[in-house]
């Protein structure tokens, strides 16, 4: 992750609960009166206190990695929030005409648990949005597939490759996309045919091998653009069908959907489709459906080959 991306993160994730509890803090250094306190007013402040204080480090678990476990949220949230309530309490033993009290202790617990609350339904109930890049159907019939049989989460589809030529090609495969996202009702998203873009993009290195770096400018360009608009849109992770393909490196695509994630804040959801037999299963689901079963990746130079 980069320095910024690291600052950008901290700032908005971990300063938060920091602060609050820096509040918390200034405020039990106050004396206490020698008046008894009205009853439950001091325990409803800290319900309170330490509600928004559990709330906060609920999120800065919950937002950076919102695949993270129900049980290991509420737990982390809890250790944190009563292991401050502790240190507090502690503090308080020092500051005139206060004390250590285990009640306000479990106050503290107590708030700490109702302040997760929030981000305990959205994790119930709201399912993760993922925005998967897709180049063909016959790759993202068994990606799709798979994604939505091992995940609870809401999938869409992007069509963005400008890298297919010729034109007759490209609308064979977007032909055989569309029939697919139809009938497995996935949201499809058609992104422009930049065609001179990609050119410009790929010019001095159509002798670049398979794998080379003309692949690796063609993967970036394409990412990026999913990457940007999984932002823009509100997607909490995006990924790509590309690696299911034998000539496909997953190690650099992956690497590629890795710093775009960092650079875009966004979740890149790593894999490499072709293991466990991926690819022979696209062929076979490929066939089932009917789907057009191309020769070659797409781009000129490597029809050429």
């Amino acid at each position: 992750m980069t320095a910024d991306n690291l600052t950008k993160s901290f700032l908005k994730y971990y300063l938060p609960p920091i602060l609050w509890a820096g509040v918390i803090f200034g405020l039990s250094s106050v004396p206490g009166s020698p008046l008894p306190p009205l009853p439950y007013i001091d325990k409803i402040a800290h319900l309170i206190e330490y509600g928004i204080l559990g709330y906060l480090i609920a999120r800065m678990f919950f937002y950076p990695n919102p695949e993270i476990k129900l049980k290991k949220l509420v737990l982390l949230s809890l250790l944190l929030g009563g292991v401050y309530g502790i240190i507090d309490e502690i503090h308080q033993y020092f500051v005139p005409l206060r004390d250590f009290d285990l009640k306000d202790w479990l106050a503290d617990l107590v708030g700490t648990a109702i302040g997760t609350i929030p981000l305990v339904v959205v994790k119930i109930f709201r399912k993760p949005k993922l925005l998967l890049h897709i180049c063909c159907a016959s790759c993202g019939v068994y990606v799709i597939g798979l994604l939505k049989k091992k995940f609870r989460l809401s999938l869409s589809a992007y069509f963005y490759n400008p890298n297919i030529q010729p034109r007759e090609e490209y609308s064979i495969r977007l032909k055989d996309v569309k029939r697919l996202c139809s009938k497995l009702k996935v949201p499809l998203i058609i992104g422009n045919y930049e065609i001179k873009r990609w050119q410009k993009l790929a010019s001095g290195y159509g002798n670049e091998p398979e794998r080379g770096k003309r692949c690796e400018i063609c993967f970036r360009m394409r990412l990026e653009k999913v990457a940007k608009l999984a932002k823009q849109k509100g997607f909490d992770y995006f990924a790509t069908s590309l690696t299911v393909g034998p000539q496909k490196d997953a190690e650099i695509i992956n690497k590629i959907g890795r710093q775009l994630g960092e650079k875009y804040d966004i979740i890149f959801y790593e894999a490499d489709f072709k293991k466990q037999d991926g690819f022979k299963k696209s062929v076979a689901l490929s066939k089932e459906w009917n789907f057009y079963r191309q020769n070659y990746c797409g781009c000129v130079y490597s029809h050429n080959t």
